[in-house]
């Protein structure tokens, strides 16, 4: 029984966005075509024309307990992309394992769809049985001009169980995001996401280049409400981003995320 641990879930398999650039604003991420596109939304692996490999690590409210770690890979297929991701939640007493693997089709010039297959692994600890579980998630996202992106993600549609005895689900998400690239060095971004059982969320952010290798970020979302902030560095095939979202309840959480575009 997932929720007869206190404190360590809400929710069991609820979608944990990897990435630090979308850390840095707010969580968004739909509209994304970074290797986290694999978890996020595999349309973004649609506008992926490189092969690329990432590493990322989350410290939730500064505690280990509630820590994440993820690697991902995007391979180019002919009009897409093909991405394999693993994400590990958790500590010894209660961790999580989710395995995505997704493909994203540039469809037409503007336009891509993608779809992604999870497989979900729960060990819970002091003798209580491992659980496992499958479910999938599909996106698109459609750009105009290279200026203006939408983007639309649902992730678990038909709301899979983890347990049987009592039952337990884990929730549908849907996520709709535009991104508005203002100028070469000024882009904003809003999404909104619903969560089955829960309050819609609302989140914005603004990513400024304030020199060729450096980028400054901000952002922050209503449930609850946490403010964020970080940083990238662009230079040549890598890059890094850090940032943190402060919770005005629990604090601190430092994310950081690494890429590296091998051709």
């Amino acid at each position: 029984m997932l929720t007869g641990i206190p404190g360590l879930l809400l929710a069991g398999g609820e979608e944990k966005v990897p990435g630090g650039r979308a850390a840095a604003m707010g969580g968004i991420s739909v509209c994304n075509t970074d290797v986290w596109s694999v978890m996020n939304n595999p349309a973004g692996l649609g506008f992926n024309r490189n092969l690329t490999i990432g590493i990322y690590s989350e410290d939730r409210f500064l505690l280990n307990e509630l820590s994440t770690m993820g690697a991902g890979i995007v391979i180019p297929a002919g009009h897409g992309g093909i991405g394999l991701c693993i994400q590990r939640y958790g500590f010894s007493l209660y961790n999580e394992i989710r395995t995505a693997l997704s493909y994203g089709l540039n469809v037409a010039k503007n336009f891509s769809a993608g779809i992604q297959l999870n497989y979900l692994h729960f060990q819970i600890g002091d003798g209580y049985p491992s659980l496992n579980s499958a479910t999938f998630g599909a996106g698109i996202q459609y750009s105009v001009k290279n200026r203006l992106t939408i983007g639309v993600n649902i992730y678990n549609p038909l709301v899979m169980k983890i347990s049987g005895d009592p039952v337990e689900r884990m929730p549908a998400t849907f996520r709709l995001g535009i991104t508005w690239k203002i100028s070469p060095v000024l882009i904003t971004m809003a999404e909104a996401e619903k969560e089955s059982s829960e309050n819609p969320v609302l989140k914005a952010g603004i990513e400024y280049r304030a020199a060729k290798p450096f980028l400054l970020r901000l952002g922050f979302h209503s449930g609850p409400m946490t403010f964020t902030f970080g940083g990238g560095l662009m230079v040549g095939k890598f890059e890094m981003d850090a940032s943190s979202s402060y919770n005005l309840v629990l604090g601190f959480s430092p994310q950081v995320s690494v890429q590296y575009k091998i051709k």
